[in-house]
């Protein structure tokens, strides 16, 4: 079995909810830098999140 595409998606996924990247920092008017990650910039996520965080939440929320 090829797990390659498996660890992709994981890879893509973490980088999406748990890496703040740079160019997407907003800057707030007292001049400070906001971190935001992809997800973030995406509006799917509204903090960066720690690893265990991630790995931890289910993958769909049901009301």
């Amino acid at each position: 079995m090829d797990r390659a595409p498996l660890f992709s998606e994981v890879t893509a996924l973490r980088y999406n909810f748990c890496w703040a990247v740079r160019t997407l920092r907003v800057k707030a008017e007292d001049g400070t830098w906001s971190r935001r990650t992809p997800a973030m910039a995406a509006d799917l996520a509204d903090h960066v999140w720690s690893l265990l965080e991630w790995l931890t939440s289910p993958a769909v929320h049901r009301k």
